[in-house]
């Protein structure tokens, strides 16, 4: 590869056949690839299995559709097994939708051995249909007198679920609980 004006497409080979992407500020950008088969059937909640060669040349030129959000809850909505269509039909998500809800990222350049690897957990939420619906301020409580010393017994400390649900953060309506 050698660079070209911002905007020409570039073809490489991979091991799962050729990719197109473009030139973008003087570094070639291949978007969108997938790492691994769709997790749906068997391969649901399983390690991801490596994705089979595509015949032809595969566009890299954008990012894989991001699952369906329904306009009114704005919750992101994923077809599970036992979920009543009723429920699940408002949502076409496809199987490229599903890899793309469930992680990716770009693949380590030396395979890590087992010992390398870390554990993560990531905890989802569920049952929550219409949103965040609980403002951990309505249950925060006054600090009880002795409980932390030198520091206001009318102090509040509580934990609020923001809008996205994606971070838990930490309130504190005082800053002496903050030291």
């Amino acid at each position: 590869m050698r660079p070209t004006p911002t905007g020409e497409h570039v073809v490489v080979d991979t091991s799962r056949r050729a990719v197109r992407g473009a030139w973008r500020e003087g570094s070639a950008v291949f978007l969108g690839i997938p790492y691994a088969e769709p997790p749906v059937g068997e391969l649901r909640s399983q390690a991801p299995v490596p994705r089979r060669p595509w015949a032809g040349v595969r566009d890299a030129l954008a990012y894989a559709p991001k699952p369906q959000r329904q306009a009114l809850m704005e919750v992101t909505t994923i077809p599970e097994p036992g979920v009543s269509p009723d429920l699940a039909g408002f949502a076409s998500v496809t199987e490229d939708q599903l890899l793309a809800a469930q992680g990716g990222g770009f693949p380590p350049l030396d395979e890590p051995s087992a010992d390398d690897l870390l554990a993560v957990m990531r905890a989802v939420g569920g049952g929550l249909p219409l949103g965040p619906v609980v403002d951990g301020e309505l249950h925060a409580r006054p600090v009880p007198d002795g409980l932390r010393a030198g520091r206001a017994p009318t102090s509040r400390c509580c934990i609020r679920v923001t809008r996205s649900c994606r971070a838990l953060t930490a309130v504190s309506a005082s800053r002496a609980l903050i030291r």
